[in-house]
């Protein structure tokens, strides 16, 4: 049976969040640090047997069986498959993923670029990491009108710790290239706890859109992090107090877009953390829930409380990006 199974990582952002909105950088510059990660989108291929008394099988958080593109529903596949799928095929495509949803860490992103991934290699069409971001961009941002910036879909197809510069709807990606020394540090320095909240992103960054004119001098913040932290993780020494404090810093510029990035629970965890002997943290992604990013030195033991009370993952870095697993033609 002719089939792929491609996958695409999971992205942890240190620092620039925010500046990635084209409201902000097609008036200022923006830039943005972060890492694929280890953990996965996975998007299978299929065609179906004509057996089989519809078109479409589309399998996500549901089952959609029809007969006809305009009558899908999850609009990532929807719109994959209208721009890269023979309309006439009988296709089915599978999602699964390593971590939930809505969690912080761009997997609605990924599954896009997975997704087209996995059906231009179906097609044998060949695009190279560069195109693959840019439909994803274009699938979410323009035609899904989705609120949220565009450093995702280019972390979850090039992989690995980059520098990604925005101006006037362009994008520069620099890879952050390290030593083995300096990438084992990274990953003994960053972990990631899940708080078991999950949200819908675009939601809280449709809000922050509606107000970035009057965040200005916190955007400006934001993006002056960039550089520091740029320099910071090339240090052979990686002063882990100075990382916490840039990503400390950072989630309290993030809280000051909008009232509901953090609540008093999140708030609680946080400092529970903190408490216990980490040197900083912040909440990924738009905020509301999904994962803290921590920083913390070698002495550094989670308590049994915490071992047992939440589901802590370790940060190892992803230098493949968006590839094909599995494929059988």
């Amino acid at each position: 049976m002719r089939q792929i199974i491609s996958r695409a990582p999971l992205r942890v952002s240190f620092v620039g969040g925010g500046t990635d909105r084209r409201e902000w950088f097609e008036k200022q510059n923006g830039a943005v640090v972060s890492a694929a990660i280890q953990q996965y989108v996975y998007v299978s291929v299929r065609r179906l047997p004509s057996i089989f008394d519809f078109n479409f099988r589309i399998v996500t958080s549901r089952v959609e069986q029809v007969n006809t593109l305009d009558e899908i529903e999850q609009p990532i596949v929807r719109e994959v498959l209208r721009f890269l799928a023979n309309p006439n095929d009988r296709l089915e495509i599978v999602y699964n993923a390593d971590l939930p949803g809505k969690s912080g860490m761009g997997s609605s992103s990924s599954f896009a670029v997975a997704c087209i991934e996995a059906v231009s290699s179906f097609y044998n069409r060949k695009l190279n990491k560069a195109e693959i971001a840019e439909l994803a961009i274009k699938i979410e941002r323009d035609i899904l009108q989705e609120a949220g910036g565009l450093q995702d879909q280019i972390a979850a197809a090039y992989g690995g710790i980059n520098k990604i510069k925005f101006s006037r709807s362009k994008f520069e990606v620099e890879s952050i290239e390290l030593s083995e020394n300096q990438i084992e540090k990274m990953q003994k320095t960053f972990f990631l706890v899940f708080t078991k909240f999950i949200r819908t992103a675009s939601k809280v960054e449709a809000r922050k859109t509606a107000d970035i004119e009057n965040f200005n001098i916190i955007h400006k913040k934001i993006y002056e992090q960039v550089d520091d932290f740029h320099k910071e993780i090339l240090s052979e020494e990686l002063d882990v107090s100075k990382l916490g404090e840039f990503l400390s810093q950072n989630w309290q510029f993030k809280k000051q877009l909008d009232r509901t990035v953090s609540n008093k629970v999140l708030d609680q965890i946080y400092n529970q953390f903190l408490d216990c002997g980490v040197k900083g943290g912040k909440l990924l992604g738009a905020g509301s829930g999904g994962f803290f990013l921590f920083a913390k030195d070698k002495s550094y033991i989670p308590s049994t409380q915490i071992a047992e009370e939440f589901f802590l993952l370790p940060f190892t870095v992803d230098f493949t990006g968006v590839c094909t697993i599995y494929r059988n033609l």
